[in-house]
């Protein structure tokens, strides 16, 4: 989508709803959760571009346990949130220098 979107857009422009591939799967995810109650999907940092993706303690505990152990490439199991309990599934996501493009220290709040 990236390609056709800044052929359309130009290159200085930035749109998230297409250029963003994880503004895509969070809406995908939100479709499907609408008919499976109970299902969150969430893509949690300790320093988002996004608030919502905040991670909170449980997260924060999961996120550097796959910072630290760096030949696991996921993790999974059972997190009580609010005295009910989730099934997590968690896989890091590797920074790639064309991430940086727009999620750079100079590009934040914008490109």
């Amino acid at each position: 989508m990236r390609p056709l979107a800044r052929e359309l857009a130009g290159m200085e422009a930035f749109h998230p709803e297409p250029m963003g591939g994880f503004f895509v799967a969070r809406a995908i995810a939100e479709i499907f959760s609408g008919s499976q109650p109970g299902y969150a999907f969430k893509q949690a940092t300790l320093n988002p571009v996004n608030p919502g993706n905040m991670a909170d303690p449980n997260e924060e505990e999961i996120i550097r346990f796959l910072s630290r152990e760096r030949s696991v490439n996921s993790k999974k199991g059972i997190v009580d949130k609010s005295g009910k309990d989730y099934i997590y599934f968690a896989q890091p996501i590797v920074t790639k220098k064309g991430c940086l493009k727009c999620h750079g220290a100079t590009q934040i709040g914008g490109p």
